[in-house]
């Protein structure tokens, strides 16, 4: 009999499963909202983030010296002009840059490879290469923060505008590009703290531009409160850096001194300002350089007061130490070993090592934060029909596995246990060719593998003519058995 639309059924009861240990357990009717569990409010934000900001301008900084464009700024020169902190970043920019990046499917569906091979040509099809984008996105080591804005393209061949390699029709990524943080002007959060913009301003106009999260990847070292500008990995060598910066002026002007002396001038009693103030130019211009020398009146005496010869104060043990705490800021002070007399091998794997642990966890952010926010909004732009899941952005392992190891590795267990490496797939040779540092194999070629059977021994079976007891010959025959080997 069919539903009679004008009788409302009764609601139907339906449990919400509670955790195990719980001591409570609420009843839910369909189509309203339980009490127990707040009403309505259990859908909106109840608290804010604590960010501290104040008209799109954020204060989590306690050094006003260090928040936004003149903290850009500051960071902009720690990283430009100091060789230690040049130098990790130089070495994370690169061993990021090499990481090989790919493309897993979030399913076996003949759906989910498409997708996953969308995504994958999506990556090819730039107007940068993929190596560049990374590049770009490791600023936020610098600054704590990189806004990156994606423009999208419709894929209408090598002759379409803009180009691309594919003809499909389908919509892809024109670029991603790099916003500076240094043009950041303020941004636009909204009540509870959450982000909605970047505002930008920069050359060659100052026009104000904003450029919606929608259409954006804010990547950041840290989401404490939710605050965009993340966290500066130079932030924790501000200070070494400071004073190793002060102390280098101050060792270039002791060695100015130490070449050229004090120069003192002895003005006559009856010397006007005009004179005095022509000796303290003197003073001021006194250096060695190819114009050295000076032309004074009748009646002055001057004198040059040689350097008195050691400070005392090495400017070298504390410039050091300074280096050396930018250094541990940074995870990596196997790079000073070369430089100071003390230090083993295994002291640098282990800090090498280290190091690699950071760089992986930069890369993971970075694989994270693509799949969440990127690549959900470039397949819901496409038809893909029904995906198991998305497909995702990978990364590969990062640094070079050591050889000597991985051998001795493989060695020991095929020794000890070989059925524990299981059988050898095609992955697996690739795998190890790779590690060895060989060139992959063909495609066309087609690998086996070849394991010894276990040999199979007969028995000797009794001639039925000659048997020895006289009975049926076939009572004594025997069964073929297999002996292991």
């Amino acid at each position: 009999m069919p539903d009679d639309p004008s009788v409302v059924p009764e609601k139907k009861r339906r449990t919400i499963k509670i955790p195990k240990g719980a001591k409570i357990q609420v009843i839910v009717n369909d189509g309203e909202i339980s009490e127990k569990l707040g009403g309505e409010s259990i859908y909106v934000e109840a608290g804010i983030s604590g960010l501290k900001r104040f008209g799109g301008l954020i204060s989590e900084e306690f050094l006003p010296e260090l928040r936004g464009r003149r903290g850009a700024r500051i960071y902009t020169e720690m990283a430009s002009n100091d060789g230690s902190i040049g130098s990790v970043i130089r070495a994370t920019e690169d061993l990021l840059r090499s990481i090989s990046w790919g493309t897993e499917p979030g399913g076996v569906t003949p759906d989910d490879l498409e997708a996953r091979e969308f995504v994958k040509t999506c990556m090819d099809d730039m107007s940068l290469s993929w190596s560049d984008f990374v590049s770009d996105v490791v600023s936020m080591i610098k600054y704590g923060w990189d806004y990156e804005e994606v423009v999208y393209k419709l894929r209408r061949g090598p002759n379409g505008k803009p180009p691309s390699k594919y003809n499909d029709g389908r919509i892809g990524i024109r670029k991603i590009a790099s916003r500076a943080q240094d043009s950041l002007l303020r941004w636009e959060l909204d009540d509870n703290g959450g982000i909605r913009a970047m505002v930008q301003q920069a050359l060659p106009d100052f026009k104000e531009r904003i450029i919606p999260i929608e259409k954006a990847i804010l990547f950041r070292t840290r989401r404490a409160r939710n605050n965009p500008e993340g966290y500066s990995f130079l932030r924790a060598s501000y200070q070494p850096w400071y004073m190793k910066k002060n102390l280098q002026e101050i060792e270039g002007i002791g060695a100015e001194r130490d070449f050229t002396g004090a120069l003192i001038v002895k003005l006559p009693e009856r010397a006007t300002s005009t004179d005095r103030d022509k000796a303290r130019d003197l003073i001021e211009r006194w250096k060695v350089d190819e114009q050295f020398g000076a032309v004074v009146p009748n009646g002055w005496e001057v004198t040059l007061i040689n350097s008195p010869g050691n400070k005392q104060i090495d400017t070298d043990k504390s410039i050091l130490r300074y280096q050396a705490e930018i250094m541990m800021s940074f995870l990596a002070q196997f790079i000073r070993l070369g430089q100071v007399k003390v230090g083993t091998q295994a002291l640098v794997t282990g800090q090498r090592d280290f190091f690699y642990l950071a760089i992986t966890a930069i890369a993971d952010n970075i694989e994270e934060t693509l799949n969440r926010f990127l690549v959900p909004t470039l397949i819901r732009l496409n038809d893909f029909g029904n995906l198991t899941d998305f497909p995702k952005i990978v990364h590969d392992e990062v640094g070079q596995t050591d050889v000597e190891t991985f051998i001795n590795a493989i060695r020991d267990i095929a020794n000890s246990n070989p059925a524990y490496l299981g059988p050898i797939s095609g992955d697996d040779v690739k795998f190890v060719r790779k590690v060895l540092g060989l060139p992959p194999l063909r495609e066309d070629y087609v690998i086996t593998t070849n394991r010894p059977e276990t040999p199979e021994v007969k028995k000797e079976v009794p001639n039925p003519q000659t048997s020895p007891n006289g009975k049926n010959p076939s009572e004594g025959k025997v069964e073929e058995e297999k002996v292991g080997s």
